[in-house]
Order: structure tokens, then sequence, then C-alpha cells
């Protein structure tokens, strides 16, 4: 079984996933560490590429990813942040790829909290808590005030991730429980 973690960067998905990975024995796996083995710093291959080159080839890199894992363990997904806010003129494979994802009752949506003014000031101020990010306040504003929309629009599971992280994964262990049991 794949669970799917998606949403805004600072949101907490990669915490959690680890977390979980460690307390329940399920493999973790997060697209922009993938991306970063292959292709290297992220924002050089953006700088250098361009947005839409790096959002075709993250998803070429997903596919890939999502390909080696085997259907007989449980994997966690970590989705890079604008992963599900890609244009979908990108190509036929990634619309289709995105409504899979969005679609699943395995997919979850982590957001700091459900109030757009208050999810976009604490996604900004997390983001900028992060020193190995080349980010400054108005570029995470920016980027996060574009995709906030889609982000809060999605019908997936949501995880509110104001609570400490061992606080989320208690509860959200319970759920993945659930739909093991429910799945498969």
């Amino acid at each position: 079984m794949l669970f799917h973690f998606i949403g805004p960067g600072g949101a907490g998905k990669t915490t959690v996933a680890k977390l979980l990975s460690a307390q329940m024995g399920i493999e973790s796996h997060d697209l922009d560490e993938y991306f970063m083995h292959i292709e290297g710093d992220i924002s050089d291959y953006i700088e250098y590429y361009g947005y839409n080159t790096y959002a075709l080839r993250n998803i070429e890199l997903y596919i890939q990813l999502e390909k080696s894992l085997s259907p007989k363990q449980h994997h966690i997904l970590v989705c890079s942040s604008g992963f599900i806010t890609y244009t979908n003129q990108l190509s036929d494979t990634y619309i289709k790829l995105k409504q899979q994802i969005v679609l699943d009752p395995c997919t979850f949506l982590f957001l700091p909290s459900l109030d757009k003014q208050c999810c976009i000031q604490e996604i900004v101020k997390r983001q900028m808590g992060r020193s190995y990010l080349k980010a400054n306040k108005e570029k995470e504003s920016i980027k996060i005030n574009k995709r906030i929309d889609t982000y809060l629009s999605l019908p997936c599971r949501t995880v509110i991730t104001d609570q400490l992280p061992c606080q989320i994964t208690t509860v959200l262990e319970q759920e993945l429980v659930q739909l093991i049991a429910s799945y498969g």
C-alpha cells in the first residue's frame, strides 16, 4: 500500500513521514531527497533549466521511484511541495497522475491550518526557519499565495499540523492502521 503525503513546504510532511516510518516500520521516501540524489540541488536545477523543466523531471522521477517500490510492502511517499500544483499543460501523464494521487483514499494533505491567512503565515515562518533553503520571506509568501487555494480545494484527508510532530504521528498512525486493515 502506498500512502502519499502532499502539501506546501514546511507543513510537516517529511518530519511526520520519518516518525511514522520509525514507529510503524513503513518505508518512507521523499521525492525532494530522491531528486537531489539524482540531479543535485533543486534551486540550482530550477535556476539553470527553469521551473517547468524541473517539474517535468520531477514527474519522471516520481514515476521512476513509484515503480521501484515493492507492492508487497507499505510505503509513504512524500511529494514535493509544488507537485500537486504544477500546471496541467505539462503533460497528459501528469494530469492523470495528479488525479490518481488526489482521489486516492491513502493521500494525506498536510496544512498548518485551514484558515488561509494563518496557513500562509505559518508556512512562511516555517520556511524561513530552514537555513538550507535559498529563500527569502517575499519569495516564500508569493509561492504559498499562488498555491494555497489549490491546496485548500483538494478533496484529500487533511492533517492539520498545528501540534508537535509526535502528537500528529500518534493520530495519523491510527488512520494508517485502519487503512491498511481496510485496503490491505
